[in-house]
């Protein structure tokens, strides 16, 4: 058994694994870790941050900065590490950046990032409003042969919308694509 996990099976009673002891004594550095679901990221995280704070007095519990994907997961995470680390989601994480220097980027301080969900309301109001227009189903007959479920559009749009974000493509590129369609 090395050292870190002697140090986890002691303080926690979790024994990990030879890959996750080598991601809690990684260097000094930020570490991105890329596993599946139920391999205990979590966990290994928590545990990553316990064993810097013990094992390393220059670092200050306030200079850690742990990010995950959900509040289920950051939660957690918080209660696991029980110290002054910052725990955050990516987007709690972002929004405070965005609220803090939002200003140099143009974006007002009081700005919100949104949600998976709010973001699928968003696009379903707005094809309700957009299908009352002649010009836009008829648009929509003409590239889909029929008019399509506003479930469907709303699939479609937000997945092209994540390419269009993902893939940095300039709304000129976008616009001329759809014009060639109808």
């Amino acid at each position: 058994m090395t050292q870190v996990q002697e140090f986890v099976k002691s303080q926690t009673g979790f024994l990990p694994t030879d890959e996750q002891a080598m991601i809690i004594d990684s260097p000094l550095r930020p570490t991105v870790v890329v596993a599946g679901a139920g391999s205990g990221k979590t966990e290994t995280l928590a545990n990553r941050v316990s064993y810097l704070l013990e094992e390393h007095p220059e670092i200050s519990a306030p200079e850690v900065l742990a990010l995950t994907f959900t509040n289920k997961a950051a939660g957690e995470l918080r209660a696991r590490i029980k110290s002054d680390a910052t725990v955050q989601t990516y987007n709690s994480f972002a929004n405070d950046i965005a609220v803090e220097f939002g200003l140099f980027a143009g974006v007002e301080p009081d700005a919100e990032l949104i949600g998976e969900t709010e973001r699928m309301v968003i696009a379903t109001e707005m094809f309700h409003e957009l299908a009352e227009s002649e010009e836009f189903r008829r648009d929509l007959e003409n590239i889909y042969g029929e008019m399509p479920s506003i479930s469907t559009l709303v699939a479609e749009f937000l997945s092209y919308y994540d390419d269009y974000k993902n893939n940095l493509v300039e709304r000129a590129e976008v616009v001329k694509f759809y014009d060639g369609l109808v």
